[in-house]
């Protein structure tokens, strides 16, 4: 039945608003979790999760609708239940989570979630899928292919996701954009039910035994393709989440972030699911098996803008070669909606290895070389006779395993392999090894397994100790000369101890006695001994060190993961040697802080990071009022701001002037003889409700005035743009972490 002029737009327009509203809301609703949750990297993963299971859901909802109602009634059905929705509107989070919901965040991460977001969100899933349903029953010809629909919502959805973190965030506040959503979530109902209306009229209604001898006639679906649908969807699904927390771990828990890696996964299916295919499979296997390469060799090295563009070059090329062959077997469009199915169960499933199974399973992020290797084989397959060449790929695996494990055995008899000649020769011939497999799947998954696992060996062969919870993944191990043990959260070190006996109780790193923190604790110990005294954030436990009785110390510490390492004395003994004056409390710092007695604290230390940020909700304005209420009238707020990525100067300097404040800064340098007692760079800055709390200290060392930022700088609740705080000349040409060999004699 031929449509009305204008038919294809509308329900394109409709299936791009709806799109791009879905992916608006999920970073937006993701950000204002974060505060509940201590600034977790792992709540965007947990949220996207959730999404995608949310998105499975609606996906079997539409494709049992669909085969079981006429549409009539599956216009009907699906009004009621977007009117029910708008119940729900606007949207919003709790105040605080109870002690119990605090001990289990991943449960409860997903129970509020459901319990706040789920139906809306269902609704807004739910409508693209079921827009394309119905087009496809109204299409004019059966050359009019639907499945280019799924390409544009797509493209609605990376346009959503981008605009959050370039435009809505920076420029709205949470409530404004909250209000803005659900106006415009009223204007999707509207279209809806125009749409739903439009499509009665030019569908005759047939009837539902007859619609499902129609399918059952034109397509037969085994389970070997629905097996492969699952596969191809759910490895990229996975990988994604993976990409993203390895990414997110040193700048920050935040949108932009979070939707770049997001925003390469969209774009790979607006270019398959195209009509016209702009980037060839060819090319895409080419990328692919480079990238595959160059990740296979350099996984293990951090900090350089061209590594974070090439785990985005490898997410890309993953996604393309997987979602490039879900297009090519995509099946007739009226099968559109199991199809759709399949591709949702393998996200949803992908989703929650790696947001759930994975971090409790591993102790680093050992999923995503896991991915990578799983991807290989989900490439173009070999053909039957080269497959049952079996006894040829065992020799070929045989002798790639000899190479790529070569410099192991050559270092266990004693023979440099360290040289540039031999590293030179080395990768050179893995990489034209890898090139003469690439066109044999099985083979080339085979070695590109081996080569991760020779890159991993070499890793275990260390002494290092892994941890890894919700809020983290921290790695304990020696310097280079073992004099010195580092506690690691991510690559950015947060904590370090002298290994030799008499240097034990010696602070090192950023809280060395000669730097900011130590001169603070030099002038408080002077003049209120018996400070009662806050501390955000525990790392290694050196700041007890320089805080002595008679002063009262209390960490405040949302994982129990890092108390567990500080706590052990056969990693760190800080707490065990300094701290008979230190009491540990488990939670999010600003509310424990919350729940103290008002002016209970000569001072409070903000030192609670997330790898190499702070989370955005320990420096809003609101936060920074509870600090100040717990502070007594001379007290100190002391904040440690030393980032590689994020100027968070500007951040605090616009807080103290909105709040009257006055402040002292120092960006440390440490002379020879710090650097060589372990001391490291750092900023600090100091806060105070009067200037004469800041006299002493300000003329113990190099400090200085902090500048009077611009109000429109400070963060709040409602508003942080993290985003124009980057400091783009680091990220892009890299910042390395502090090296590891000691000088400490």
């Amino acid at each position: 039945m031929a449509r009305a002029p204008g038919s294809a737009a509308a329900f394109a327009c409709a299936i791009f608003a709806a799109a791009f509203l879905l992916f608006w809301f999920e970073p937006m609703y993701a950000k204002r979790l974060l505060p509940l949750f201590g600034g977790s990297a792992s709540v965007w993963n947990v949220t996207l999760f959730f999404y995608q299971s949310v998105l499975l859901l609606s996906y079997v909802y539409v494709h049992l609708t669909t085969v079981r109602l006429p549409v009539k009634g599956q216009v009907g059905l699906h009004i009621i239940l977007t009117l029910t929705a708008l119940a729900f509107l606007p949207v919003d989070v709790p105040d605080k989570l109870t002690a119990a919901e605090q001990e289990m965040p991943y449960l409860t991460l997903l129970y509020v979630l459901a319990l706040e977001i789920g139906p809306v969100f269902f609704i807004v899933a739910s409508t693209s899928p079921l827009l394309q349903r119905w087009y496809n029953l109204a299409r004019k010809s059966q050359s009019d292919n639907p499945y280019r629909l799924y390409a544009v919502s797509n493209a609605g959805s990376l346009l959503g996701l981008l605009s959050y973190p370039f435009l809505f965030e920076p420029t709205f506040s949470i409530a404004g954009q909250n209000i803005a959503w659900s106006l415009l979530f009223v204007a999707l109902v509207a279209s809806l039910c125009f749409l739903g209306i439009r499509a009665i009229r030019q569908q005759a209604v047939t009837s539902r035994r007859a619609d499902v001898g129609t399918v059952a006639k034109h397509v037969t679906i085994n389970i070997g393709q629905r097996t492969r649908w699952f596969l191809l969807s759910a490895v990229p699904s996975a990988l994604l989440l993976a990409v993203t927390l390895h990414l997110a771990t040193d700048i920050a828990a935040a949108p932009f972030i979070w939707v770049i890696p997001l925003a390469v996964y969209l774009v790979s299916f607006v270019f398959t699911f195209a009509n016209r295919q702009v980037l060839k499979p060819s090319w895409m296997l080419e990328l692919h098996t480079w990238c595959l390469m160059a990740l296979a060799i350099y996984f293990f090295i951090q900090d350089a803008w061209w590594l974070f563009a090439l785990h985005l070059a490898g997410l890309f090329s993953t996604c393309m070669v997987c979602h490039g062959r879900l297009a090519a077997e995509a099946p007739d469009p009226d099968r559109l909606t199991e199809f759709y199915f399949w591709l949702a169960l393998g996200g949803a499933c992908g989703g929650f290895f790696a947001a759930v199974i994975a971090p409790n399973m591993f102790a680093t992020v050992a999923e995503y070389p896991l991915l990578l290797v799983a991807a290989v084989f989900l490439r173009p397959s070999d053909s039957p006779a080269e497959r049952n060449q079996c006894l040829k790929s065992c020799a070929i695996l045989l002798g790639f395993l000899g190479l790529v494990f070569s410099p192991l055995l050559l270092d266990a008899v004693d023979i440099d392999t360290s040289g540039t000649v031999f590293g030179t020769i080395y990768l050179g011939a893995v990489v034209l090894a890898l090139l003469s497999l690439q066109k044999h799947t099985l083979r080339f998954g085979l070695a590109v397994s081996a080569l991760f696992l020779a890159f991993v060996a070499q890793g275990e062969m260390n002494d290092d100790r892994h941890f890894r919870s919700f809020h983290g993944v921290y790695n304990v191990s020696n310097s280079l000369d073992n004099k010195v043990r580092l506690l690691f959260s991510g690559t950015t070190i947060h904590g370090a101890q002298a290994l030799i006996p008499a240097l034990r109780k010696e602070p090192l790193t950023y809280y060395n006695r000669a730097g900011p923190m130590g001169q603070v604790a030099r002038v408080m110990e002077a003049v209120t001994p018996e400070a009662e005294i806050a501390a955000i954030g525990l790392g290694a436990g050196a700041i007890t060190c320089l805080l002595p009785p008679p002063m009262n110390l209390t960490f405040i510490e949302i994982d129990t993961q890092v108390i567990e390492i500080a706590s052990n004395p056969d990693l760190f003994t800080y707490l065990e040697n300094c701290g008979s004056n230190t009491q540990i409390t488990t939670g999010d710092g600003r509310l424990v802080i919350s729940q103290a007695p008002e002016a209970s604290y000569d001072a409070i230390v903000l030192d609670a990071f997330s790898s190499d940020s702070i989370p955005v909700h320990l420096l809003t304005r609101e936060a920074l009022d509870t600090y100040l209420s717990k502070l007594k009238a001379n007290g100190l707020l002391i904040l440690h701001l030393s980032n590689r990525f994020i100027d968070l100067v500007p951040v605090v300097s616009a807080l103290a002037r909105d709040r009257e404040l006055t402040g002292l800064l120092q960006d440390y340098y440490p002379d020879f003889l710090a650097e060589s007692q372990g001391g490291f760079a750092s900023t600090w800055a100091v806060l105070a409700k009067n200037k004469k709390s800041l006299e002493r200290l300000e003329s113990s060392g190099n400090w200085e005035q902090l500048e009077s930022g611009q109000a429109d700088t400070a963060w709040s609740d409602d508003h942080a743009d993290v985003f124009s705080q980057i400091l783009w000349r680091k990220l892009l040409w890299g910042s390395q972490p502090k090296q590891v060999q000691s000088t400490i004699n």
